[in-house]
């Protein structure tokens, strides 16, 4: 199989290609992206399989490029600005990557099928657990502000639907609405527990079950994709963390990853703004405090909007992990608005008391 998959650089399809690489039924894997990036392998893996495909943006696609795309089987589409991202953006451009790209870039892979015209493409499009292709559907918990982005992507949705409809010699179209995707440091807070929740590595396993062995059901909701893993859809990850994703863990931790993880700080507010999880590059280290005596978790970060977010860096059930290897408590260097001043982390409140009785 010839698979494509579209926003390469980012969590979701980085994750893709990864597994992809390891995955026997795949011959070869484009990465479509606007920037090259450095492609790991899951074990087993073969970089050899790996085809980088750069476009300025995903609705361009020079001849060089459309070589690249030519004769594929199936493509996973990732490309979309968040809800969380969207706040503040210029709707025209939200539109334009959300929708526009969506539909240049399947017409681009389809025109470029020359010889596959016996099999439709497997077009896997990944949209979320709040679009629905009936818009009166669309949950009560959605902010307001935030419908006429959800609007649009239950749009694109629909447009989609009725092309595959039109065409199903061409397109075969899957759906997919995971939940809340966690993964090595994403913090989810007791605000958060209550929705749906997948690891990127799961995730990216169900899809490429999905694309590799044809489509179950349409659309695919995150019960689902569980239940897909649970009944057979192979994870590689890195490290000996089968059994903990196969359990639920709520974090994935890949052993080989670097000390730089990108943190949710913020969250989803079961009563409003449920699109304000704001995402930071955090870079951790160790150090011993003189001040304390003990050993702290070191952090820095771009300035943060409040409090809440310097404390939501670790989550509360991380806590005993840390003591567990004598880490007593945090300092992050995160400036707080608006005393734009450094801010302590105590996230191991309940350990100081011990460590001061020693």
């Amino acid at each position: 199989m010839k698979l494509i998959v579209a926003g390469s650089t980012g969590l979701i399809g980085k994750e893709v290609v990864r597994q992809a690489l390891a995955d026997p039924a795949v011959s070869s894997v484009v990465a479509l992206a606007r920037r090259e990036d450095n492609y790991e392998a899951a074990p087993g893996g073969d970089k050899s399989k790996l085809v980088l495909a750069i476009v300025e943006n995903f609705g361009l696609y020079d001849d060089e490029v459309k070589e690249k795309l030519a004769d594929a089987d199936a493509v996973i589409w990732t490309v979309a600005i968040t809800p969380a991202k969207s706040v503040g953006q210029d709707a025209a451009e939200v539109k334009r990557v959300c929708d526009d790209y969506t539909f240049l870039g399947l017409d681009a892979i389809t025109s470029a099928r020359q010889t596959k015209t016996t099999t439709p493409l497997r077009f896997l499009y990944l949209s979320g657990m709040a679009v629905s292709r009936d818009t009166s559907a669309i949950p009560d918990w959605v902010p307001k502000e935030m419908l006429p982005y959800l609007h649009m992507r239950c749009d694109v949705v629909n447009r989609l639907v009725a092309q595959a409809e039109k065409t199903p010699e061409q397109i075969s179209l899957l759906e997919v609405r995971p939940g809340l995707i966690t993964y090595a440091g994403r913090v989810l807070d007791e605000r958060t527990k209550g929705y749906p929740q997948i690891s990127v590595q799961q995730l990216s396993a169900a899809l490429l079950h999905q694309v590799i062995n044809g489509y179950e059901k349409d659309p695919l909701l995150n019960d689902d994709l569980e239940e897909e893993i649970m009944n057979g859809a192979e994870i590689v990850v890195d490290g000996s963390n089968d059994e903990e994703i196969m359990n639920g863990a709520e974090i994935v931790v890949d052993d080989n990853n670097d000390d730089d993880q990108e943190v949710m700080v913020g969250g989803i507010n079961a009563h409003s703004h449920h699109y304000t999880d704001i995402y930071y590059d955090i870079d951790f280290s160790i150090t011993y405090s003189l001040t304390y005596s003990v050993p702290v978790l070191w952090f820095w970060s771009p300035k943060l909007k409040t409090i809440e977010q310097v404390h939501g860096m670790v989550a509360d059930h991380l806590d005993e992990a840390l003591r567990s290897v004598g880490i007593m408590g945090g300092i992050s260097q995160a400036v707080s608005l608006p005393t734009l001043a450094p801010t302590l982390l105590f996230f191991c409140v309940r350990c100081w008391a011990r460590s001061a009785d020693r």
